[in-house]
């Protein structure tokens, strides 16, 4: 795998605004900050554009060859 890093989560924090029954929903991430702890920020809009779900996600940047239940052996 190189140098490559796998992302473990470590926190997620969700607020659901609001439903939208009808769809198709989209979502945008922006890397809030890049690093052996990254920080996530996805905005989840309505089919009219509205707001539905904010999300901040925490993730601990791994060497999957060297840790976690995946690894190699």
């Amino acid at each position: 795998m190189g140098d490559k890093r796998f992302p473990y989560s470590i926190q997620l924090s969700v607020n659901l605004l609001t439903n939208d029954p009808k769809g198709p929903i989209s979502a945008e991430a922006t890397v809030v900050k890049r690093g052996r702890v990254t920080i996530v920020e996805t905005v989840v809009k309505t089919c009219t554009g509205e707001t539905a779900a904010l999300m901040r996600s925490t993730h601990l940047m791994v060497d999957p060859n060297k840790t976690g239940p995946h690894r190699k052996t």
